[in-house]
């Protein structure tokens, strides 16, 4: 029988793996990611508490609070704030999403009404949960609930016990030695989001060191982008639940400053009193222009806010730096008396993660990542791009690839359809799609330096890239791709040089992301940037 009093142990239930992996995957190599755990009942803090302070980097253990996740504003594809039901189904996609950087990602401090929704979000979206671990109280409570008992049974039967009387070391030990063995193939599959903008948030453990960049077993594969030298500074930043923090290549983080990376970190009264408090402790911030106009006026019509330091002073003084992506950061908006950098957070995309695929065919001429909704048509520019994309199509005779334009309704008004174009619904993770691509279309002008764009260099494929564009526009280079004006004819104009310029093979687009970016030489931007600060209130 399913549901019984266990008493005092911790349950675990889990989503069933197909049946064929679980007679090979003994013998399979050890996932590197996309275990997916929710962590649930009186002992839930205990096993938190133990990941959190004794990190293992073989494990990458990946920890989101549920509480202070859904603390942030999560807004629809109608522009709309979400109710608190939705934020929970969307916690649970970006979960899902997440565990795939990391090896294990527990989501835990969920309520028992918000698992409810959880579960019946996972039937909704056919989420796949690995692991869900709860103790014998939630357990009964799910017991006494007929809706609940059907859900739970049919998405995440009873898999594994984990006895309260076991240290939480042992406990974990074993979580993970169930995970290697029922889980050791491929990762769940990718899952459409409606939660584009926010991914951005995406938070890394605290005091977790980075390794993908800094180590390889291979020293021939290393680039110059993702090499590490032990007596370079380096700094990068990690989300927070409000912010962003300071960290050194071993994770350990650096007090006294915390990065502003939207206009909407400090909107609500709880918000307001985390920034008072830390002006009275002594904290000084570093803006981050990695949001639209931020901190200028966003012009968006779906998402407007008013400009920085057009609004009412609170401790506008107390930011003392700005990693800018703008051309002429004053006229953007930010301060002269402030210091600033060229430094956008693409600029630590890592060449290891997004580097050639030589086994991947060359399907498309090019790739447009613009997902349906007003949001995006305004940033990704899609006025311009859809008469663009049939020019190519038509009179050129180009294949393209439209992330984002595809919806799971096949009768959405947004999607897009023409001869020679293929359509995708939002797609989890773009490294294949972009070595599919023989070049990456960036209409985008309101835009702050978009991850795509350093992500295809990496790919080594060039950009072609809108002039008018906020951030982003430092990746063009005659090495690296072309830009045109904001109309049609400058456009064709372009594109047919940047062809004649492609086919004769004169672009290395790796090569010159290496040269400049990646995150060891951001990283070490950063560090220099940070250390040259002064912690003294700027007069404005």
């Amino acid at each position: 029988i399913f549901f019984r009093f266990c008493g005092p142990k911790m349950l675990c239930l889990r989503r069933r793996a197909p049946r064929g992996l679980a007679a090979t995957n003994v013998q399979q190599e050890r996932k590197d990611r996309g275990h997916f755990v929710i962590l649930l009942g009186s002992d839930a803090p205990r096993l938190v508490s133990y990941v959190q302070q004794h990190p293992d980097p073989d494990s990458q253990t990946f920890l989101m609070d549920t509480q202070s996740w859904l603390g942030h504003q999560f807004v629809g594809d109608d522009q709309r704030s979400l109710s608190h039901r939705g934020k929970v189904f969307h916690l649970l996609q970006m979960g899902h999403h997440i565990a795939q950087e990391h090896t294990i990602t527990i989501l835990h401090n969920l309520s028992k009404h918000d698992f409810a929704a959880a579960l019946r979000g996972a039937k909704k979206k056919q989420i796949p949960v690995n692991v869900v671990m709860a103790d014998g109280q939630v357990h009964s409570w799910l017991s006494q609930r007929v809706d609940m008992a059907d859900l739970v049974a049919k998405h995440w039967p009873l898999d594994l016990v984990l006895p309260a009387n076991k240290t939480p070391r042992e406990n974990y030990k074993r979580l993970q030695q169930h995970l290697l063995h029922n889980y050791a193939s491929a990762p769940p599959p990718a899952l459409p989001l409606a939660m584009g903008q926010f991914m951005g948030l995406r938070q890394r453990h605290e005091d977790v060191p980075r390794l993908i960049n800094l180590q390889s077993a291979d020293a021939a594969e290393l680039d110059a982008g993702s090499t590490y030298n032990a007596e370079d500074g380096y700094l990068e930043w990690r989300a927070a639940p409000l912010g962003q923090s300071l960290h050194d290549r071993n994770g350990v983080k650096l007090e006294g400053f915390m990065g502003l990376p939207d206009p909407y970190f400090h909107g609500l009264p709880e918000r307001v009193a985390q920034f008072t408090q830390w002006c009275q402790q002594g904290m000084f911030f570093i803006g981050m222009c990695s949001y639209q106009e931020f901190p200028g006026k966003v012009t968006n019509p779906g998402d407007q806010a008013v400009a920085l330091y057009e609004e009412e002073k609170k401790w506008w003084e107390r930011i003392v730096g700005w990693c800018n992506i703008f051309r002429d950061p004053v006229k953007a908006g930010i301060p002269q008396q402030v210091p600033s950098i060229l430094l956008a957070q693409s600029d630590f995309i890592d060449p290891v993660e997004y580097a050639p695929m030589p086994d991947v065919n060359k399907v498309y001429d090019f790739v447009y990542v613009c997902n349906n909704g007003g949001w995006n048509h305004w940033c990704r520019n899609w006025e311009l791009g859809e008469k663009a994309v049939m020019m190519m199509a038509d009179k050129y005779g180009l294949k393209g690839l439209l992330v984002g334009k595809k919806s799971a309704d096949p009768m959405h008004p947004e999607d897009f359809q023409h001869n020679g174009i293929t359509t995708t619904g939002f797609l989890n993770g773009l490294r294949e799609a972009f070595c599919q691509s023989r070049f990456l279309f960036l209409p985008n002008i309101h835009d702050a330096s978009p991850r795509v764009a350093a992500q295809a260099l990496c790919c080594n494929i060039p950009v072609l890239m809108n002039k008018n564009i906020l951030g982003g526009w430092h990746y063009v280079d005659e090495k690296s791709g072309m830009s045109f004006d904001n109309n049609l004819a400058d456009f064709e104009r372009t594109l047919v040089a940047f062809k004649q310029k492609m086919d004769s093979g004169a672009f290395e687009p790796r090569q010159f992301y290496n040269s400049h970016f990646g995150p060891v030489i951001a990283g070490k931007k950063l560090h220099d940037f940070v250390h040259s600060l002064k912690k003294e209130v700027v007069t404005l």
